[in-house]
């Protein structure tokens, strides 16, 4: 069993609903951030919402998708079929740490290594998540987002992390929620109709002359 929730807040309702009607899911995958004031622990939050995945399928996966991301055609199709072919990697589909860095794009070995994780977009194998809760439950107190800390487990159990490049998730939001104060977050490596070879098992890593 594959799941996907929604991550939103009741400021953005509209684009939660946007999306849900785009991945043809139920207004009923939306979760919404309950925090009465943003001092709360976000992460925790968030790790909520992974908690109310089913994830008796211990061989599937489970997404949490940000409500301000525009996904490619296909995406459950593709997602589906990375997860597939990498079934023990956390994927965070937005690749936000090659948002300053120019690679060239291979359409048949499409998979990076990301040193980071994107809170637009993670999907994570179900075996995994029920660590991964206890884990981000232990950061309660901290102010950091809950993309930092599912990284720092994935670091720490040596889950490999990968993005995609072309990326199948483009971030719209413009303003953060959270941090008015972040810019603008664009990847310009976003295609709405992407053509790659999502089979593949190479691992591409950044290097200054790619």
């Amino acid at each position: 069993m594959n799941n996907i929730k929604i991550f939103s807040c009741y400021r953005r309702i509209d684009m939660a609903i946007s999306l849900c009607d785009f991945l043809k899911l139920s207004v009923k995958d939306i979760v919404f951030d309950s925090r009465q004031s943003y001092k709360e622990s976000f992460c925790y939050e968030v790790s909520k919402a992974w908690e109310s995945f089913d994830i008796l399928d211990i061989d599937g996966w489970s997404m949490i998708i940000q409500d301000d991301v525009r996904p490619c055609q296909n995406f459950i199709g593709i997602v589906e079929e990375i997860m597939v072919s990498h079934p023990n990697t956390i994927f965070s589909f937005f690749p936000y740490y090659y948002m300053d860095k120019t690679v060239k794009v291979d359409i048949k070995n499409p998979f990076w290594e990301a040193e980071i994780v994107s809170g637009c977009c993670i999907a994570v194998p179900n075996k995994y998540i029920p660590k991964m809760i206890e884990y981000m439950r232990r950061q309660k107190n901290l102010s950091c987002g809950e993309d930092l800390v599912i990284g720092w487990f994935a670091h720490e159990n040596k889950i490999p992390i990968l993005t995609t490049i072309p990326a199948i998730v483009q971030h719209i939001g413009d303003v953060s929620v959270i941090d008015p104060s972040k810019p603008i977050r664009r990847t310009q490596y976003f295609e709405r109709d992407p053509v790659a070879n999502w089979a593949s098992q190479k691992i591409n890593k950044f290097c200054k002359s790619s």
